[in-house]
Order: structure tokens, then C-alpha cells, then sequence
């Protein structure tokens, strides 16, 4: 019993108060009350990032190769999808190509980008060994998740290579190479003709 100030409130509804409303012990008393809508303003919310996605984002999912660690990898036969195969979540359909099977998905969801531009079919000889050479590349990148939406609509893994600059100085040099799957002749330098 008494007399009592009541206020009601809920989120989203302009608050209603009642003074003085008076409580006695010997009755039932109900009240019906109807909230009103608030409109809910603010000030101007901006919300800004940046295009681009640094590398330490991706470090989790990020494999940096050294080319020259391909021509050192037992089994790989100085192939450079070959030796992708050591990394944690990556394997091949079977023994015999140089298809990848990253985080259980096919081949066909792996984007294969060479100096910026997509490769659809790297590989030779019936997918025996891939088209790319360690003597040429500069730096092999693999994201195996997580990778920026402008790679596209591929689910599986993003392989960036990238080709070395070939010498420019006066000397003519060549470099011949043979092995069980492969034959690589490489000349670079300036013209001597």
C-alpha cells in the first residue's frame, strides 16, 4: 500500500511514466498501457577499411616456396606443383599428375595466376609434371584459405608464381638440365648475334 511514481521502459519504446499512483492492499488492480514506437537517430556513422589486405592477415594460410627448395625436394622431380605436396593440407588425386587436391577440394577449384595472369591448364605431358620452371621463378605464393575476394570464386587455394628478371648484363649464359620427367634449356642475357 501506498502511493508510488511508476515508469516503464523498453528498448525501442519512448519510456511512460505514471505519478502518484496510488496502492491499496485490499483490491486487484491491473493497468494496460500502450508504448509508443521511438525513432531511433544518431548521429552520421561512417565505416571505412582499406582496399587491400595486408600479408600479415593471411600469414595463418600464407606458404611462401624458394623456388630453389623445388629443386632440392625428394620426390617433387624438380616440379614446382609437385613440392606444393609437403605442405600441410595439400595432396594430389593420385601419384601420377601434378593436380592438387587442397582442403578436400578438386583441382578444378585451384586459381593459378602467373605474373598476374590466370593459367586454366599448367600443366604438361597429360598433367605429368606442370609448366613451370624453378630456374625462372623469382617467388611461389600459396593461400590455402582465407585469400582477398579479388582472387574470384574459388574455394580452394590461390598459387601466385612469379618469374625472375632474366640477367641483362653483357654475358650470354645457359643453363641445361635433365631429368627422369623433364629437359629445361635456358639462355638469358644479352644478344650475341
Amino acid at each position: 500500500p501506498g502511493v508510488y511514481n511508476i515508469t516503464i521502459e523498453y528498448s525501442g519504446f519512448n519510456p511512460y511514466e505514471i505519478l502518484d499512483y496510488e496502492i491499496s492492499s485490499d483490491l486487484d488492480q491491473q493497468l494496460f498501457i500502450i508504448l509508443t514506437r521511438r525513432d531511433f537517430t544518431t548521429e552520421e556513422i561512417k565505416v571505412e577499411a582499406n582496399l587491400r589486405q595486408s600479408q600479415d592477415d593471411l600469414r595463418t594460410s600464407l606458404f611462401n616456396i624458394n623456388p630453389t627448395g623445388v629443386k632440392i625436394l625428394p620426390g617433387a622431380i624438380e616440379d614446382v606443383l609437385r613440392s606444393l605436396r609437403s605442405l600441410p593440407g595439400v595432396t594430389a588425386p593420385n601419384d601420377f599428375t601434378s593436380q592438387l587436391v587442397i582442403r578436400g577440394s578438386g583441382p578444378d577449384q585451384n586459381l593459378i595466376i602467373m605474373d598476374d595472369v590466370e593459367i586454366f591448364n599448367p600443366y604438361r605431358l597429360y598433367g605429368l609434371v606442370s609448366m613451370f620452371n624453378p630456374e625462372t621463378l623469382s617467388e611461389i605464393s600459396l593461400i590455402t584459405g582465407g585469400f582477398p575476394s579479388k582472387y574470384g570464386d574459388r574455394l580452394s587455394a590461390v598459387l601466385d608464381v612469379t618469374n625472375r628478371e632474366g640477367i641483362t648484363d653483357k654475358n650470354f649464359k645457359g643453363l641445361t638440365n635433365i631429368n627422369i620427367a623433364n629437359a629445361n634449356l635456358i639462355f638469358e642475357g644479352q644478344n650475341p648475334f
